[in-house]
Parts: structure tokens; C-alpha cells; sequence
């Protein structure tokens, strides 16, 4: 298993179907690039997090 995550808050109170919460919208992003093979950079304020595929 090549990624983990975790919260000690529930970001899904915080989602709409169509408004995700970015924890949620960012790892299937990252996921969905990983699949197709892509590299993708996903940056947020102050960070940056480069997810390979």
C-alpha cells in the first residue's frame, strides 16, 4: 500500500456531492492519476505534495 492518511476530524461532514471536502477531492485525484499512470503536482497553500504514478 503505497499511501495512507489520517484525520482525528470527519471531513466528510464537511462534503456536498458536489462540493467534496479537498482531502477527499485530492486523493481521488491522486488515485485516478495513479491509475492512468500520470504524475501530478497538487499543491495547497504552503504545501506541495507530488504524487507519481
Amino acid at each position: 500500500h503505497p499511501w495512507f492518511v489520517a484525520v482525528q476530524y470527519h471531513p466528510e461532514f464537511k462534503s456536498k456531492p458536489n462540493i467534496p471536502h479537498p482531502l477527499f477531492r485530492d486523493f481521488v485525484q491522486a488515485c485516478l492519476q495513479r491509475r492512468l499512470g500520470r504524475a501530478v503536482a497538487i499543491s495547497a497553500p504552503g504545501d506541495s505534495i507530488r504524487a507519481q504514478g
